[in-house]
């Protein structure tokens, strides 16, 4: 095969350089297989001569570096058709492996010469990033350097390098959770492609849910801030110049309940509210080649991800009995194998899916089309993965393996824990390698058979974090798949810090990554989560701080935080004045400690103003008790500014890079936290005692333990004495709830523990019964149905304003009936006038916010103001569905029952 070159030419005269220059190591990332830094130092002019080999000047490729080293690097590169001399590089080039050829290059720096040898395009791209690396590490020193020999022109001062390399892993790319909350614009799609390119990733697959905009189905994702086909052909083009190829992720199966919330999709649900499809529902099919054939349309037909991850909700509505007639692997076979055809009759050549149901049923592996491509997740930092990868490899299965970069609902990622995971996914395809060829006598890398690693970024439960702070993820995965070398955590910090940013010195660099590694660990101790609660920094960040008077602070750590926050910030600042390149990303890094200061300073001035509170006195009106009030108003109002900069900053940076949409769910539960604490300081000021306004109503259901799937109906009959003027229902019910007022359906509500934004946006439902309200007597029924084997619940609040100018309010309480049946055999014996046959009895009430449902407020519906839940939305049944998909169903059984 002919190499492709492109020769630069360098200038080789003598000037003096400093000899700390001369030992200075670069950090290039991936590491290169094999690399020699010589002593020599080149210079590279910002008016440079280049000479091509086998490869056309107007090449897209050479396009393309001729304006980046123009625009990033002030380099003018002036094109010579006539060459002297072709450097010889065959012996290195046959060091490259045969089946990485297409990705492998030589980057040689020699006195006279630069020299980007491959034997494809991509494989001169792979060159180019190696020499960006190179030429942002050298910009500082050559400034000294020009500085010290009284130069005034611009000039790259370079080590001489000859490397030879290539990867490993074929595919290396990042799986991005683009849809729950957080959609990122066009341009910042762009902005992370080509960052993580720069560090030779070459695949970006899109975790979509429902936000892609098609003509057959134009209500899913609408006002969602979703991508329409010229968006993504604007994404495809770029990614594809940097030699990326988009995977779309489009979920088929599980997590469609974005979708599913839809009324006119609903009824192909595994029930209503549910996250699965129903596989016993032959239209969800029809759907599918609809929605996932214009979908792949849009897309180059190499690969789909068809998602099938976390079934949470199979089995547990209209596939039951599906299931028990012809068993969960017969079942899920050909549910797969319609979706996979499907697939193949929209162009697609492979098709991907999660691991979750075919490892849990191990058969399918047997049986299922070999080009199926196995995506196998795991986010432990702790297990090891060789034994259960070599298994599907064994199978002559591909296989791509997929970390995380723990980054969900956190101020900053878990990048510690994270890069364990990643390790241990790396050994595991290793340990797999060794296990193979020793039972079967071939070797993984020459059979290409695992593809490689696509690092999960998630935005679970409203998407709070900020995706810029994600690039680091990406970059400690690209090295990990790229190469053999697997440093420790800190080392590979330092040399992302250290590549990424660029500091002048060794002492910035050391800082920089002190700083990132500390606000990692300070990132944990935020938390305060275990296995059954789970990460929950968020809704404790937006949480009521005078929820009661009691002077401990909700974090433990709040001190040790806030003071090493403090530090942090500091620290980072100084920093800041040093980095030249990608400065944009230290903004993020900087607010994600702001975050947590302001965590913490939530929680000292909580402290302080109980204490101030308990020396005060409510009722006592002397002059040092009024001082004493005064000094705790003064505490809320600094802390309210402080918040409320915060959050303008975080409107700035999260429109920086993702589109508004969805930005409102955030909004709305800043505003609750600012009105929480003003409403405070109106309460001092009147010297009133503290009042929380959580959910006055009750959660009430049939029966206090855990509830079955039948239909109940629950009954309340108000009377009203004037004509109305406004009236509003509030519903939230667990998990499906139709509304009837004087026998006038007025829509359903849904409430349930989801990671999607859709779901938890929608969790509280509001309806308009001014219209339905008589004089007299009005009966409110609601039909409720619970699906999930934990506890039912429901809560309702009704208020009204006459014509008079009273306001009534009717709530949830054992006071309301409920009938085990449905509406429609209500009316059955209410047109046959025997309603006396149905037994009603009172409601259970099971539990009240916050210790049941967590912290809601009261609503004032009259003033357009709904109750809003916290994002983690019925806590114990987040518990039954984590124990039935990672323990099984008899410890879910066991959960369900201690918290029933």
């Amino acid at each position: 095969m002919n190499s492709l070159q492109v020769i630069i030419h360098l200038n080789s005269k003598n000037l003096e350089i400093p000899r700390r220059f001369l030992t200075e190591d670069y950090s290039i990332l991936p590491y290169p297989q094999h690399i020699l830094q010589n002593q020599g130092i080149s210079r590279l002019s910002d008016h440079a001569l280049f000479h091509l080999v086998n490869i056309d000047h107007n090449h897209p490729f050479i396009s393309q570096m001729i304006t980046e080293m123009k625009e990033d690097f002030s380099i003018e590169l002036k094109y010579l058709k006539e060459i002297l001399t072709k450097p010889q590089v065959e012996e290195q080039m046959a060091e490259i492996p045969s089946h990485r050829e297409e990705e492998g290059y030589l980057l040689n720096i020699s006195e006279n010469y630069l020299v980007l040898t491959a034997f494809s395009t991509h494989g001169l791209f792979n060159a180019f990033q190696t020499l960006r690396q190179i030429l942002q590490q050298s910009d500082k020193r050559s400034k000294e350097i020009e500085k010290k020999n009284k130069k005034i022109s611009k000039e790259y001062h370079i080590h001489q390098f000859q490397i030879t390399d290539w990867p490993e892993l074929a595919m290396r790319g990042v799986s991005d959770d683009i849809s729950r909350g957080q959609i990122p614009t066009i341009e910042g799609l762009k902005s992370d492609i080509k960052l993580w390119s720069q560090y030779k990733l070459n695949h970006y697959a899109m975790y979509i849910e429902d936000v892609v905009h098609t003509s057959s189905h134009p209500q899913i994702g609408k006002d969602r801030g979703a991508y329409t086909k010229e968006d993504l052909q604007k994404i495809i083009q770029f990614a594809e110049s940097r030699f990326v190829t988009i995977i779309p992720i489009v979920e088929t199966l599980t997590h469609m309940d974005n979708i599913l919330t839809h009324p006119e999709y609903m009824e192909l649900g595994e029930f209503p509210g549910a996250q699965c499809l129903s596989i016993a529902n032959g239209n969800i099919y029809p759907f599918l080649r609809e929605y996932l054939g214009e979908i792949c349309s849009f897309f180059p037909n190499t690969y789909l991800h068809i998602g099938g991850d976390e079934p949470f909700d199979l089995g547990h509505g209209n596939s039951q009995d599906l299931i028990k007639a012809v068993g969960i692997q017969q079942a899920m076979f050909d549910a797969i194998m319609k979706i996979y055809q499907i697939a193949k009759d929209s162009g697609i050549r492979n098709v991907i899916i999660y691991h979750d149901i075919i490892l849990k049923y191990p058969e399918l592996l047997d049986v299922l089309p070999e080009d199926i491509i196995i995506m196998y997740w795991n986010y432990s930092s702790k297990k090891k993965y060789g034994k259960i990868l070599a298994n599907i490899l064994e199978k002559g299965r591909r296989l791509i393996v997929s970390p995380s970069m723990l980054c969900w609902y956190r101020p900053f990622p878990e990048y510690r824990l994270a890069y364990k995971n990643m390790v241990h996914f790396v050994e595991g395809l290793k340990q797999a390698n060794k296990v193979i060829e020793k039972k079967q006598g071939i070797s993984l890398s020459a059979s290409n058979m695992p593809l490689g690693q696509l690092i999960s970024t998630w935005g679970d439960f409203s998407n709070h974090n900020l995706r810029a702070n994600n690039i680091y993820g990406g970059i400690l995965a690209a090295n990990l798949s790229w190469g053999s070398q697997v440093p420790d955590f800190h080392t590979a910090l330092r040399d992302v810090m250290k590549s990424f940013f660029c500091p002048p010195f060794n002492h910035a660099i050391d800082d920089l990554t002190q700083v990132m590694e500390e606000t990692i660990e300070l990132n944990q101790l935020s938390q305060q989560s275990n296995f059954l609660k789970g990460n929950r920094f968020y809704d404790d960040f937006y949480r009521n701080p005078f929820r009661d008077r009691k002077k401990h602070p909700f974090n433990s750590n709040y001190t040790k935080i806030f003071e090493k926050s403090r530090n942090l910030l500091e620290r980072l600042e100084i920093i800041q004045k040093d980095i030249t390149f990608n400065t944009e990303h230290l903004e993020y890094l900087h607010f994600s400690l702001k975050t947590l200061q302001i965590f913490a300073e939530k929680d000292r001035m909580r402290v302080q103003v109980n204490y101030l509170l308990d020396q005060s006195g409510i009722d006592n009106v002397d002059a040092e008790s009024f001082v004493i009030r005064e000094t705790a108003i003064n505490v809320i109002a600094e802390f309210i500014a402080k918040l409320s900069a915060h959050f303008g900053k975080y409107e700035l940076l999260w429109t920086r890079h993702a589109k508004f949409p969805h930005f409102q769910r955030q909004l709305e539960r800043f505003q609750q936290l600012h009105t929480q604490c003003s409403n405070q300081i109106d309460l001092l000021r009147e010297n009133l005692p503290l009042t929380i306004p959580f959910l006055r109503s009750k959660y009430i259901w049939s029966n206090k333990s855990y509830s079955d799937s039948s239909p109940r109906l629950f009954k309340k009959v108000i009377t009203i004495p004037h004509p109305v003027r406004r009236a509003y229902v509030q519903v939230i019910a667990g998990n499906h709830a139709e509304i009837y007022c004087n026998g006038i359906f007025k829509g359903f509500a849904q409430s349930r523990f989801s990671l999607s934004i859709l779901p938890i946006l929608k969790s509280v439902s509001v309806f308009d019964i001014t219209k339905d309200l008589l004089v007299g007597e009005n009966i409110i029924i609601i039909e409720g149905y619970h699906f999930l084997k934990s506890k039912g619940f429901l809560n309702v609040v009704i208020q009204i304003e006459t014509t008079e100018g009273n306001i009534m309010e009717f709530g949830t309480d054992n006071e309301w009936s409920v009938s085990l049946t449905d509406y429609e055999n209500f009316l059955r014996h209410q047109e046959t006038q025997d309603l006396g046959k149905l037994t009603w009895k009172n409601t259970v009430e099971i539990g009240q916010s916050p210790k049941f449902g967590g912290d809601i407020y009261h609503p004032k519906l009259l003033e357009s103001q709904r109750s809003i839940t916290e994002d983690h939305f019925r806590h114990n049944e987040h518990i039954y569905l984590l124990l039935m998909l990672v323990k099984g169903k008899f410890w879910a059984k066991i959960a369900r029952f201690l918290f029933s």
